[in-house]
């Protein structure tokens, strides 16, 4: 496993050090391995994704303040369904996270018309039901606003 990321955000280091002390001396941990109770200080800022039978990602869980500051709540839906111009940036994040089992921690920015410009801090975190092949990616995401 490469080296963990260090966030900026502290909340997102919360996370870190959460999945960090599940995993314990395994390469990750499972979704099995916690309680969603236990994320609740986050929750409007995570977001579950599984990969399906057919290979795609899909959206188990999508926070509410993240579907507000994308404009749709995307439970249930594809990845390969979001807008075009996030669903490449987005695919390649989740394919490096589930190819090598490693978290990864991008930045950047997103414009919206109801929240303007902001700074944007995603961490993402493999989950693995058999502690090999990661099935799930939890990840968490906290905006800043540009002045």
């Amino acid at each position: 496993m490469s080296e963990l990321p260090t966030p900026n955000d502290p909340r997102l280091n919360g996370i870190l050090e959460f999945w960090n002390t599940r995993r314990g001396i395994r390469r990750m941990p499972g979704r099995r391995d916690f309680d969603t109770l236990e994320l609740r200080q986050w929750l409007g800022h995570l977001i579950l994704v599984g990969l399906d039978e057919n290979g795609s990602y899909r959206y188990r869980v999508h926070g509410t303040v993240l579907a507000d500051g994308y404009g749709a709540d995307l439970t249930g839906r594809r990845i390969e369904d979001v807008r075009d111009e996030d669903k490449t940036r987005i695919l390649g994040q989740y394919r490096t996270v589930s190819e090598t089992g490693s978290p990864l921690l991008v930045r950047y920015e997103r414009f919206s018309e109801k929240h303007g410009l902001r700074r944007v801090e995603r961490l993402l975190l493999p989950l693995s039901s058999d502690g090999t092949v990661v099935d799930r990616v939890l990840s968490g995401a906290y905006y800043s606003r540009i002045t």
